[in-house]
């Protein structure tokens, strides 16, 4: 406590004005939502990526993305949305020819089942603990928008907007505002879809009344002058509209990390892949590489792992929870090492 003391000792000597509580800068020209969205569009990306489900079945992994520089080509995103995949199709939004948006979510879903309409993008930074990263394209679709990031971050009682792709929707590219509750550290748990494994995460987040869904996850939210102060993160529906953005300063930091310096020059993209280019690249890209595949009983053993360490996360607090998932891994993966310590931990859970 003795250097709170000693500041407040040093502080008596100063003026009044030194002694008032510092002020925000004033904010920039607010926009209304429709200007904001209307601003931010073209710097909107739809997130895919094919990821195996378990025997032959593969299910897709959708989010969103923010393209955060021109020149250099790169899209922000969440970790979990892109997880460990190299390669990522980078959808950006398509127009009629009178201007209007094409919102259908089943027309891109047709082009990215004839491998057309979409760019491969690499992933070239991530950050698991702040479920955060980065992918570069090859190129961009003409006319192609950056959106920038702010100065400060947003403090509770902000309008904030953002823009993602509601999985629950049949149309991509939705708009939604709300204002901020609060802004703090925080460090929690998420399942994957799958339940397979657990990621842990922690960071300074905001926290706003916006509903946020499944596929929103890595959008912008974006502050009254169409500028990006965080990172569509998820919510909690079972608790009320409660939803998670991951905080500016947490993707400067991120940024700087990992030695990205963002242009922060306006303009829009000159030149453009079209989409017969994206096509051609698609195909080269999604060519598989031949690596040595994990046998069927690793695959067994892995995922026994992943659903034992699940289980254990509810051994304590939701004991019959816990005693289904354990009873499922002795069922479904009986010769694996994870059913063994499940059968141990079973009898715990029954005494």
């Amino acid at each position: 406590m003795r250097p709170f003391y000693f500041a407040a000792t040093t502080l008596i000597g100063l003026t009044l004005a030194a002694l008032a509580p510092a002020q925000r800068p004033a904010p920039p020209a607010q926009l209304s939502g429709k200007e904001i969205y209307q601003r931010t569009l073209k710097s909107v990306t739809w997130i895919v990526q094919a990821v195996e489900a378990g025997g032959n079945r593969v299910r897709l992994m959708t989010g969103s993305g923010s393209l955060i520089d021109v020149p250099k080509r790169l899209v922000l995103t969440n970790y979990h949305v892109v997880g460990e995949a190299k390669e990522v199709a980078v959808f950006f939004p398509q127009f009629e020819r009178n201007k209007l948006l094409i919102a259908d979510r089943e027309h891109y879903f047709r082009q990215l089942q004839g491998r057309a309409g979409y760019i491969r993008g690499a992933v070239i930074a991530r950050s698991p603990k702040q479920d955060l990263a980065v992918v570069e394209l090859p190129a961009l679709p003409q006319g192609t928008t950056a959106v920038r990031l702010a100065r400060e971050s947003v403090a509770p009682g902000d309008q904030v907007h953002s823009i993602g792709h509601p999985g629950a929707s049949g149309a991509l590219w939705a708009y939604t505002s709300g204002f901020v509750k609060a802004v703090y550290k925080k460090k929690w748990s998420v399942a994957d879809a799958e339940e397979r494994s657990l990621m842990q995460f922690e960071a300074q987040v905001v926290e706003t009344s916006s509903p946020i869904n499944a596929g929103d996850s890595g959008g912008p939210l974006l502050n009254g002058a169409g500028e990006l102060v965080a990172v569509t993160q998820g919510g909690v529906a079972s608790q009320g509209t409660i939803s998670y953005f991951i905080d500016l300063s947490e993707v400067k930091s991120f940024l700087k990390a990992k030695k990205i310096n963002i242009t922060h020059a306006p303009g829009a993209a000159p030149e453009a892949t079209t989409f017969a280019d994206a096509k051609t690249d698609a195909k080269t890209a999604e060519t598989p590489s031949k690596t040595a595949e994990p046998s069927d009983a690793e695959k067994q053993e892995k995922a026994a792992e992943q659903r034992l360490r699940w289980a254990k996360e509810f051994v304590k607090d939701q004991p019959g929870k816990a005693r289904d998932r354990l009873e499922e891994i002795v069922k479904n993966y009986p010769k694996s090492k994870a059913a063994e310590e499940a059968k141990e931990l079973l009898k715990t859970l029954k005494k």
